[in-house]
């Protein structure tokens, strides 16, 4: 009875130990499994809203070439979202993110554009966000076509508002564009692991999750037009230089009073600029022993045929006598005007019988007058007929032609006169001999006295000048 008491005592103890020896192996091992192996949370609620700004976003679209809008300008969009995830149990959120586009879960990571990310690892998620992208992530199609199509889309609706002559009328327009926002949990009977720094310098790199939703806002797009062929502002205008001339004219005078002629002088402005347009400058004039005198003047500016641009202003100055006339001219264009300097020029004033200078004479400055040419110099005979007289001195004068001692030999268009008893002239023209009026020239042979009348316009020993003045007023600079 003792022997079967004590072995069931034995058996009980048996079984208490192998039943918390399985306890304790099915606890160690359902841990070592929820730590071993993550697997996606279950979701209570998942909420995603987002709204555009009062003033929505613009994106600006121009044209290359004029002929059709194909480029969409740098800039930023900007939309508000609301992100909400509430997890069951030992669930966590472990990252969202937002793409431009409508994509699902991991279908989000095939090209299109990450706008937002968070790596929040907590139990739920309730966040409110602004949110802002560069316009280059709008893709447009080239060589291969953009996932997202809202760039061919925009470009597409500018193109619709094409006139005959291009892209040159402006309009706009608003444009929806939908985003999705997707969401990755995991499972942890412990508190969630915390997040991984991120470094703000890279492009964060997600996925997608398991669980997405969607949502849409809308910008505004402009079509900015321009001109066919854009013109370049007009460059600034500006004096380069400024000159000033004081001249007279061969044939223009004035008559102050009928026993007098004066010189007349005309004042010559000269401005050459960039550009045509206005032109001002200011002018300084000093006639005599008045006082200085100034105006200022407008002038216009134009093209002069040969690339250059000038303005031209000139007016005549008179005077009663001879007097000494000073100008200058500044620039007042420019905001550092340039200036001339002081210019002078003597006008003469002469009585209207030739009788001389109305007043005292004064250098003939202003070059209108020519001086008469030198009478014919006494001409040295040539060689050979040097040769023959020897060194006897000549015993007749001979003015105007060749003297071999004792002829006189005169040169074509002129006529030898005898002046005196052994005094000859070569004259030009035809010249007749009359009765002096007065003392004797000369005597000979007691013969009396004889001189020579020229013809008209000449004299003795003078040639007739062999220029001829022009009609037309020709300038003498100074």
């Amino acid at each position: 009875m003792a022997q079967t008491r004590t072995r069931q005592a034995r058996h009980y103890l048996m079984r208490t130990f192998m039943a918390g020896a399985a306890a304790v192996t099915l606890l160690s091992g359902a841990l070592h499994t929820g730590a071993a192996a993550e697997e996606n949370a279950k979701i209570n609620e998942i909420a995603f809203d987002v709204s555009s700004p009062i003033f929505p976003s613009t994106i600006n679209v121009t044209s290359s070439d004029d002929k059709k809008w194909d480029t969409i300008e740098p800039g930023s969009v900007v939309f508000s979202a609301h992100m909400k995830v509430d997890t069951a149990g030992s669930g966590y959120v472990e990252q969202v993110g937002v793409f431009l586009g409508q994509c699902e879960n991991l279908q989000c990571s095939n090209g299109y554009p990450l706008l937002f990310h968070d790596a929040p690892h907590t139990r739920d998620y309730d966040k409110e966000q602004s949110i802002s992208f560069h316009t280059s992530k709008i893709p447009v199609s080239g060589p291969g076509i953009a996932i997202v199509p809202y760039g061919d889309q925009i470009l597409s609706l500018c193109n619709t508002q094409l006139q005959p002559d291009g892209a040159t009328k402006e309009h706009s327009f608003n444009k929806g564009m939908t985003v999705s926002f997707s969401v990755n949990t995991r499972k942890s009977v412990l508190p969630p692991p915390p997040s991984e720094v991120q470094n703000p310098d890279l492009e964060p790199h997600y996925n997608g999750g398991e669980v997405t939703r969607q949502a849409a806002f809308h910008a505004k797009v402009v079509c900015k037009a321009r001109p066919k062929a854009e013109e370049r502002p007009p460059e600034p205008l500006a004096t380069r230089a400024i000159d000033l001339f004081l001249s007279t004219y061969v044939n223009v005078t004035s008559q102050p009073n009928p026993a007098t002629v004066c010189k007349k002088a005309r004042l010559l402005v000269r401005l050459d600029t960039s550009r045509a347009g206005p032109v001002k400058f200011k002018l300084w004039t000093k006639v005599g022993d008045a006082p200085m005198a100034s105006k200022f003047i407008e002038a216009w500016a134009s093209h002069d045929g040969a690339g250059k641009f000038k303005a031209e202003y000139d007016e005549w100055v008179e005077v009663t006598k001879t007097t000494s006339v000073q100008a200058m001219a500044e620039d007042k264009t420019n905001a550092i005007g340039q200036s001339t300097g002081w210019k002078d020029i003597v006008l003469h004033c002469t009585s209207v019988g030739g009788g001389g200078l109305a007043d005292a004479p004064r250098p003939n400055t202003d070059r209108s007058s020519r001086k008469p040419l030198k009478p014919n110099a006494q001409v040295t005979p040539p060689a050979r007929l040097t040769a023959q007289t020897g060194n006897t001195p000549p015993t007749i004068s001979c003015i105007g032609g060749v003297n071999t001692g004792t002829v006189c030999f005169c040169g074509p268009r002129t006529v030898k006169v005898q002046t005196g008893p052994n005094a000859f002239r070569c004259v030009m023209g035809d010249y007749t001999t009359v009765q002096p009026q007065g003392p004797f020239m000369g005597s000979g042979a007691g013969r009396p006295g004889f001189f020579v009348r020229p013809a008209p316009q000449q004299g003795p020993g003078f040639m007739r000048p062999m220029h001829r003045e022009s009609s037309m007023p020709r300038p003498f600079m100074r």
